[in-house]
């Protein structure tokens, strides 16, 4: 029994862990990750999370654009995500997520996932570029109407 609650107790801290990350990642300020917190789970503070509130902020997180084991440090990778983001607030995107990106990232290299890309380096530069160029002709098509 003691076996099943310390294997419990270490998930816990793993999914606190996951919600921290996930939030710094995302660049939520305190104010905003307490709200989400109130509106997802009805809870102030993560460590007040139960089990299903834990999966339920990490699902929303995961809505938000958050995704485990992305490389979000790597100057490369945080630049597409940039980049998707700027198309994002475009409109020229509807999903922001690193998901989404991923979907854009394996029709125009074949390459499943962008944190892969940080050892293909030709790949990785078809897709900053293509990014590049989309932004450039939503911008173009923006002040030719406006």
């Amino acid at each position: 029994m003691a076996s099943v609650e310390r294997n419990g107790a270490a998930l816990r801290r793993a999914e606190l862990a996951q919600i921290h990350i996930a939030a710094k990642q995302l660049g939520i300020d305190r104010d905003t990750y307490e709200a989400m917190l109130h509106a997802v789970a009805r809870v102030r503070s993560a460590g007040d999370l139960d089990w299903s509130g834990r999966k339920r902020v990490l699902e929303h997180l995961r809505h938000l654009g958050w995704t485990p084991g992305v490389n979000k440090t790597s100057p490369r990778i945080r630049k597409l995500l940039a980049l998707w983001a700027e198309l994002h607030k475009l409109g020229a995107v509807a999903d922001r997520s690193a998901r989404s990106l991923n979907v854009f990232c394996k029709r125009q290299t074949g390459v499943d996932r962008i944190e892969w890309l940080d050892r293909r380096p030709a790949e990785l530069e078809t897709l900053t570029e293509s990014l590049k160029s989309w932004i450039a002709r939503v911008t173009r098509g923006a002040d030719a109407r406006g």
